[in-house]
């Protein structure tokens, strides 16, 4: 984990080109619902079963989280995605690229995500 870390540090976060992981399903107003396991070892998946319980966390995105979503192709840069949303949603908001990396690292912690350079 530590050689993926400095590896991700060393690359600028703007040309990364995300990947998607996790199971998701897009609503009838293109929100986005990402299904994050809980747990991956399968006496707990067993457990969860027996016990009627999901094993999963249910992460339901907003407008301009589904939007950067499903932008998401392994093509894309982070740069790239960002210019698309702030231009199709009219952001002017300074931050929204910094706050878009916070936003994707945030989903590659929870493996929701990976990066093409990192594969």
């Amino acid at each position: 984990m530590m050689k993926i870390q400095k590896k991700l540090l060393e690359i600028n976060s703007m040309d990364l080109h995300p990947i998607t992981l996790a199971k998701y399903e897009i609503d009838d107003n293109n929100r986005v619902r990402i299904f994050i396991p809980k747990f991956k070892n399968i006496i707990f998946v067993n457990l969860l079963k027996k016990f009627n319980r999901k094993n999963y966390y249910t992460v339901k995105l907003d407008k301009s989280g589904s939007m950067v979503w499903n932008n998401i192709d392994g093509m894309k840069t982070v740069e790239e995605i960002c210019n698309k949303v702030k231009n199709e949603m009219n952001i002017n908001d300074e931050n929204f690229e910094q706050k878009t990396v916070k936003f994707l690292y945030m989903l590659y912690k929870q493996k929701a995500i990976s990066f093409k350079e990192i594969e």
